[in-house]
């Protein structure tokens, strides 16, 4: 582009000069024209001065004769009024007759007038005719014109086909480039050093190739798909692990009624244990279900079903799974909720979301303090909290500790340790994450409350249950 620059500046350099001196030459010609013209007229009267200067009549005519060779003109000379030399048809010229006897078209000056000579006084009248040359001179002239105007056309035609082979090669050299682009051939690609515009182009396609090799290499569909089902895998096995913590919570039940009946029962209460112990069966059965079901059809599937549940009944049916376990550590668990509240949510997710609430707040609950359960809203937005008091070592390690759910993996009770699996609050927070829920953890000494809410799910093709 530089080079273009330079170029077309030196063009139009050229052209000013050539231009200039043109019309000089155009505004001198005449000039000098008439410079001739007067340089020929006062050759013309030196000349014919110095003839009729000549010592004797007959050298002053022959020194006319002269004169009139080199400079062509009619002339009359007088002497003592005697006609000494005469060019004319005129037998006796006078002034009236000499004036204007010759054609004027063709007389560049006519003069007459008297000089004192060796001779006595001399008088003249002569008409000086066109310079010869006058004709060599106007060819000179246009010659002239004609050579500056074919030097003017060729440095044009010569400008011109230099643009063109400055901007058109490139072009050509671009649409090459281009084809093979194309085709996907971008080292093919080949750049003169001077060419610009292919260079800025071969930059660019070094780019796209480097590009698209990073793409290549680092989004093939193969790498996609394996991407996905590594991200299903995770979400099934987090699924799973909740359903499992979820199903060991029956089987606690179930050894703690039991030591409880084996402390304090009487043989008439075999029937109650073994009616207690086969709903508690069937409830693990319903989970081990529903583990199959999810390791059989994918997570997607399972969480794409959607009904109307009543989140009242929800919790109460899974605070009756931690009976023993409130029995034994003394709990108070009040319940503050309203008599009904329908939503649309998934009954599997729901239903594991709220065990988690319940089964983290009672592991961790101070034995003998009150677990506050508050679920209020209504099916376009509703919110459930539980609070309770922890330990301060608990406390300590929540806010240390980004990964909630690593903060009570150890240091429990023996008997809670053996049948937790301290995933607790990061199951809270990614099945609140799947139910499209906003959760939030907040600790005040150690009082801590675990906050959720759920908006409103719109899904016209829902049944109703």
């Amino acid at each position: 582009m530089q080079k273009i620059k330079q170029m077309r500046g030196t063009f139009v350099f050229t052209y000013l000069v050539i231009f200039v001196v043109f019309i000089f030459f155009i505004i001198l010609m005449p000039n000098q024209y008439v410079y001739s013209e007067q340089s020929y007229i006062q050759d013309a009267e030196k000349s014919l001065n110095t003839a009729m200067q000549q010592p004797t009549i007959e050298q002053t005519q022959t020194a006319i004769a002269q004169t009139i060779a080199d400079f062509p003109m009619e002339i009359v000379v007088y002497n003592n009024n005697e006609v000494i030399y005469n060019t004319t048809n005129i037998a006796n010229p006078t002034a009236t007759l000499l004036q204007g006897s010759v054609n004027q078209s063709a007389v560049l000056m006519e003069k007459q007038g008297n000089v004192e000579t060796n001779n006595g006084k001399t008088s003249f009248w002569y008409s000086l005719y066109q310079m010869p040359t006058a004709k060599s001179l106007l060819n000179n002239y246009f010659v002239g014109m004609i050579i500056f105007t074919t030097i003017l056309f060729v440095v044009i035609l010569a400008f011109v086909a230099y643009i063109q082979w400055v901007f058109f090669k490139p072009l050509n050299n671009l649409k090459d480039s281009l084809a093979k682009a194309e085709m996907n051939n971008f080292d093919t690609i080949e750049v003169v050093h001077d060419d610009v515009i292919n260079k800025k182009f071969k930059q660019f396609t070094n780019k796209v190739s480097r590009f698209s090799s990073n793409v290549l290499k680092d989004y093939t569909e193969l790498e996609r798909d394996l991407e996905n089902a590594r991200d299903n895998l995770e979400a099934n096995i987090l699924y799973s692990r909740a359903l499992v913590h979820d199903l060991k919570t029956p089987v606690h039940e179930i050894m703690m009624e039991n030591e409880y009946k084996l402390l304090y029962g009487d043989a008439h209460v075999d029937k109650e244990s073994l009616a207690f112990n086969v709903a508690q069966s069937d409830a693990i059965l319903n989970q081990l279900n529903g583990i199959l079901n999810v390791l059989e059809t994918g997570l997607s599937n399972e969480q794409s079903v959607m009904e109307r549940l009543d989140v009242v009944a929800i919790i109460s049916e899974e605070k009756q799974k931690f009976f023993s376990s409130v029995r034994q550590k003394q709990l108070l668990l009040s319940v503050e909720q309203p008599e009904k509240l329908e939503v649309i949510s998934n009954r599997v997710s729901l239903k594991l979301l709220i065990h988690n609430v319940l089964s983290n707040a009672i592991a961790y609950a101070q034995p003998g303090s009150e677990i506050e359960i508050e679920l209020f809203g209504d099916a376009s937005e509703y919110t459930l909290v539980c609070r309770n008091l922890t330990d301060p070592i608990n406390v300590e390690r929540i806010e240390n500790n980004a990964q909630f759910f690593q903060a009570f993996s150890e240091q429990r009770s023996e008997r809670e340790h053996q049948y937790s699996s301290g995933n607790g609050l990061y199951l809270i927070e990614e099945l609140s994450r799947m139910l499209d829920g906003k959760y939030s953890l907040a600790i005040d000494n150690d009082l801590v409350t675990i906050t959720i809410v759920f908006k409103e799910l719109v899904d016209d093709e829902t049944p109703a249950s």
